[in-house]
Formats: structure tokens, C-alpha cells, sequence
């Protein structure tokens, strides 16, 4: 895994110098291949629990349309708020932010929402991904003969920082689609009452 450092500089769309501030920067991985591991016994489905444990994750979505890329022919009502633009190519960029967390408040500012980021954290060597920043020895078992530390548990078995904190780089998950899209102009009243966007979405 390489991680390569981009300078901080304005959006070179709108020149906007905000987009280029040290809280503004994330390092953001497009999986390719994910695999999974598991204990047999954690795994093992049994008849004395159907519930399954859920985790949630927070999750930001968004849509990048370059003006250049809008087709001709955009339609704007003559007398109402309303109207429609096509575009062949939008990206929609759909971001992972980490575990939802209750613990902290909404204080970080991502796709234009207040929102909690809680980065994952990737083993630079074997790619293995905690939801904790590792911490080192402190939560092992006394039960394990071997003195295997569970907080490194993440870690493939042929890792060589298996039994150390090792390097880590902390990350957000994205999806990109090229897609086409509508863009829709609204009236205000409209766009700030969720139940009218609902009843609008679904027609």
C-alpha cells in the first residue's frame, strides 16, 4: 500500500482556497478486493441467537457534474422555480467515514454536512484494517498461552507487525460511478421540507 502525500491547494473548479485546509485532506482508498476473516466459532451459525450484531457506518454521498459536461437543450420553466438539466457523465462518489459513533458530536464538515469522521486503520504491510487505532499489548488475553495480543487481530497471519503496533494508515473507504444523472431545479419552500423531497423523489 502506498500512500502518496498531495499538496494543499484550492478546488480547481471554483478556486475556493477551503477545500485545500490540513482538515479539509483525507486519505481515501477505492477497494479493488476485499477479503474477509473469521473464527469458525464466531462464524457458526447457532439456534440459541438469531440476532445478529450490526455495525453502522457513516456514510457521505457526493455528485460532481462539470459544467462543460451538461448537455444542451436545459429546460427552465418561464414563470415557476423549476427546471431541468441532463449530463452523461456525473461522478457520485459514495464515502465510508468509519463506525458511526454517539460518543462525540457531528463537529466535522464533509460534502457540505456536518458529520462524524472515524477513519479506519490499514496495516501498511499486510493491508489488515482495525475500526481502533491500535494501541500495542494492552489488551491481551491471559488465556492465550501463546501471548498473542487480540487489539492486533486484525493483522493477516504471515504480517510481521502482527506482534507489534506496526505502521497504520488511517483512511476512509470511496466508491466512484461515471453515470448519467438529472439535475433538478426546485423552488426553496420545496427543498427544505424533507416530507415535500420525499413525495417529490417518489413521483
Amino acid at each position: 500500500m502506498n500512500i502518496v502525500a498531495q499538496p494543499a491547494r484550492p478546488c480547481p473548479r471554483c478556486e475556493n482556497p477551503r477545500i485545500g485546509d490540513a482538515s479539509a485532506l483525507h486519505k481515501v482508498l477505492r477497494p479493488v478486493r476485499v477479503t474477509s476473516r473469521d473464527r469458525r466459532d464466531d462464524a457458526r451459525i447457532a439456534d440459541d441467537d438469531d440476532d445478529r450484531q450490526r455495525t453502522y457506518y457513516e456514510q457521505a454521498i457526493a455528485v460532481d457534474v462539470h459544467p462543460a459536461d451538461i448537455e444542451a437543450g436545459s429546460w427552465r420553466h418561464a414563470k415557476a422555480t423549476f427546471g431541468v438539466d441532463y449530463t452523461r457523465h456525473a461522478i457520485v462518489r459514495h464515502f465510508n467515514l468509519g463506525v458511526a459513533r454517539a460518543d462525540r458530536p457531528a463537529n466535522d464538515l464533509f460534502a457540505g454536512e456536518q458529520t462524524r469522521i472515524s477513519p479506519f486503520y490499514a496495516c501498511l504491510f499486510c493491508g489488515g484494517t482495525a475500526i481502533e487505532q491500535p494501541q500495542g499489548h494492552g489488551n491481551q488475553d491471559p488465556l492465550v498461552s501463546s501471548g498473542f495480543d487480540t487489539s492486533q487481530s486484525h493483522h493477516r497471519p504471515w504480517c510481521p507487525q502482527r506482534h507489534s503496533i506496526g505502521e497504520h494508515a488511517d483512511l476512509i473507504l470511496a466508491h466512484k460511478l461515471d453515470t448519467e444523472a438529472l439535475r433538478i431545479l426546485v423552488p426553496v419552500a420545496t427543498a427544505l421540507i424533507e416530507e415535500r423531497m420525499a413525495s417529490f423523489a417518489a413521483a
